[in-house]
């Protein structure tokens, strides 16, 4: 994701409510923790991950992408935030992340992601995301997929 995008992304949150950017940076602060300082409590678990990323710190794609993927949520609902049809906006996810009863914030990104993703694990990794993107049974005329296929292809 372009560094760009995601600072109009911070900026929309900003707009919807100051302490969920503060939530957000303090929630990928902690995964950095804990990740760069193994402890009891996983990472793995708390996003519900298929793989563990514990065990893969040296693939630094993989690292990349699991970070892309936790942050995905708000840069995809940022896009089509209060457009008529759409399920989730940014209120909703600003909701969770300044939820104090859901935990600290490293668990209430977590939350976002299911709400986002649903209960099924988070694949995240980059040669997982590669093969989709390049299989041409998950293209759609004009979306994502693609663009996405044919800057790959």
């Amino acid at each position: 994701m372009f560094l760009e995008y995601m600072q109009v992304v911070a900026d929309d949150l900003a707009d919807t409510s100051a302490e969920c950017v503060n939530n957000v940076k303090e929630a990928v602060n902690q995964v950095e923790s804990l990740l760069n300082n193994p402890s009891s409590i996983s990472v793995t678990r708390i996003f519900n991950l298929c793989d563990s990323i514990e065990d893969d710190l040296d693939n630094t794609w993989d690292v990349a992408n699991f970070f892309e993927s936790i942050t995905i949520p708000f840069a995809a609902i940022a896009q089509y935030n209060n457009i008529p049809g759409t399920k989730t906006n940014l209120d909703d996810l600003c909701n969770i992340m300044n939820d104090k009863t859901i935990g600290t914030e490293i668990y209430r990104l977590a939350e976002v992601n299911r709400l986002y993703s649903g209960t099924r694990c988070l694949n995240y990794s980059y040669d997982y995301v590669v093969q989709y993107l390049k299989d041409p049974s998950k293209i759609t005329s004009g979306g994502k997929h693609f663009t996405i296929y044919c800057l790959i292809n």
